[in-house]
């Protein structure tokens, strides 16, 4: 139940980045472009900006680490890559969610149709 619980957030967090994104672009298939790219080399971009910056400590709270919260949770050996516990994830996750969907809303409210 946890982890379908787990699943959920980082979809959300997916879900909503997605709509932020088709929310500045013109062009809907470029939004579902970038939302795929977002799936997939997330975790990736995440995992080399904390290796190049790693004298930064702000920079494990960027949105791609957040993806690494499924991982994480079946594989605690993920915490050397995020440097962020289960329960600073889940919360990141949700935050960056709301700031993403608050985000795009209010750009959907300026946009022309």
């Amino acid at each position: 139940m946890f982890n379908s619980f787990t699943d959920l957030v980082g979809s959300l967090i997916i879900i909503s980045s997605v709509f932020c994104i088709a929310c500045v672009t013109n062009n809907g298939s470029s939004a579902i472009a970038l939302g795929i790219v977002l799936c997939f080399l997330g975790e990736g971009i995440s995992s080399a900006l904390s290796k190049l910056y790693l004298q930064f400590n702000g920079i494990k709270w960027n949105p791609f680490n957040m993806l690494n919260i499924t991982n994480q949770l079946g594989n605690p050996s993920y915490y050397s890559i995020t440097h962020l516990s289960n329960t600073q994830l889940l919360f990141g996750n949700f935050f960056y969610t709301i700031i993403f969907i608050l985000l795009g809303s209010i750009l959907f409210s300026r946009r022309r149709i």
